[in-house]
């Protein structure tokens, strides 16, 4: 049997890249089953090669527990409940139908054809990488059987049970730390003494051993999120449309146990992707598209990442404008009611929002 890839879409928001991303997955692995895990009407309707879309329905237990996280639930079509439902969804899908060897992809997530399929469908343990000290991503989250499923979700409801203030990446750091033994972490540096290390992030030499002691097991290296964010740039949303490339600030404020900036990059004709350090050319068998870059997450992939790589050569922070992501943004803040809370938002204006207020406060 073959590793599976699942996808999970909840809620009334499609993303424009979800059908592109699984088609490029589908072309690059047409002989692994891919599943769509969806409660949208619209998403059953997807026709492509290798695609299997489930229903996803809740139960009265989850929904408890899910209506009573802290975090707003209005902000972004419900984000913080649904980033952690998708896994809960995940979970149920699996136990209910005793399937094995299970790869969770988030929708902006794109493999490289050297992704190691067979190292991973050797493990026998649950296993995602880790973003910093506090929180664990699920970019990949791979299960291998009914048991491991099990597992997860009984981590989660007993986490939900006990903290409502949890999210995704906060609840699998715990589950993690309480399960040690059962959890294997997808390398994100090749060696303790890498380049790649961030020194400005705290991190401890546990820390540095855990996210780089399976590096030979898999001979390459996973992206949590911050070779994406440095090489492509950050969601738009984040950044009001501006499309910033090498930012440092994921790497100056320690937020990420991963420093971009301090490697080399090279795209080779095969289609993959080569951290260069002391002449070592290192696989990077996926990136974490957080820019949500229409052409990486489609077809047109090859082309766009190739330009994308060459412009890393230069290490300065280079900014551009997108004028028509922008518009769209104004378009979706005024679809969710919050156009006057998105303006007042804007750096210029919000920093002229704290010296007022900061003058008010003094007299």
């Amino acid at each position: 049997m073959t590793i599976k890839f699942v996808f999970v879409q909840l809620g009334s928001f499609i993303p424009n890249y979800l059908e592109g991303n699984i088609k490029r997955l589908s072309s690059l692995f047409p002989n692994n089953e891919i599943y769509l895990i969806t409660n949208n009407q619209k998403l059953l309707k997807l026709t492509i090669p290798n695609l299997r879309t489930e229903i996803y329905n809740s139960n009265d237990y989850h929904e408890y527990l899910l209506n009573r996280l802290s975090k707003k639930s209005d902000f972004r079509e419900g984000f913080w409940r649904l980033s952690l439902e998708r896994l809960l969804a995940l979970t149920k899908f699996q136990t209910e139908n005793k399937t094995e060897f299970l790869l969770h992809l988030e929708s902006d997530v794109i493999l490289f054809p050297n992704f190691p399929l067979d190292s991973i469908k050797k493990l026998n343990k649950l296993s995602w990488s880790r973003y910093n000290d506090k929180l664990d991503i699920a970019s990949l989250l791979y299960s291998p059987n009914n048991l491991s499923a099990s597992l997860l979700q009984e981590g989660i409801e007993h986490s939900l049970e006990l903290n409502n203030h949890h999210t995704d990446m906060t609840i699998l750091n715990e589950i993690r730390r309480t399960n040690d033994s059962a959890v294997t972490i997808f390398p994100s540096l090749p060696y303790q003494e890498s380049y790649l290390m961030n020194q400005k992030s705290g991190i401890s030499i546990n820390s540095q051993i855990q996210i780089s002691s399976e590096f030979s097991f898999f001979g390459g290296i996973f992206d949590p999120a911050a070779i994406g964010v440095w090489l492509l740039g950050k969601n738009p949303e984040n950044s009001y449309a501006r499309l910033i490339l090498h930012d440092r600030w994921i790497i100056d404020t320690g937020d990420s146990f991963i420093d971009p900036s301090g490697v080399n990059y090279t795209f080779k004709p095969d289609g993959n992707l080569y951290l260069v350090e002391k002449e070592n050319h290192i696989p990077i068998f996926n990136l974490h598209v957080h820019s949500k870059n229409f052409d990486l997450l489609n077809a047109k992939w090859v082309k766009e990442l190739d330009r994308f790589v060459k412009l890393s050569d230069n290490k300065n922070t280079i900014k551009y404008i997108n004028l028509t992501g922008f518009a769209k943004l104004l378009a979706l803040n005024f679809k969710r009611k919050k156009l006057i809370e998105f303006i007042l938002s804007f750096p210029l204006l919000y920093s002229l929002r704290m010296k007022v207020r900061e003058i008010f406060s003094k007299t």
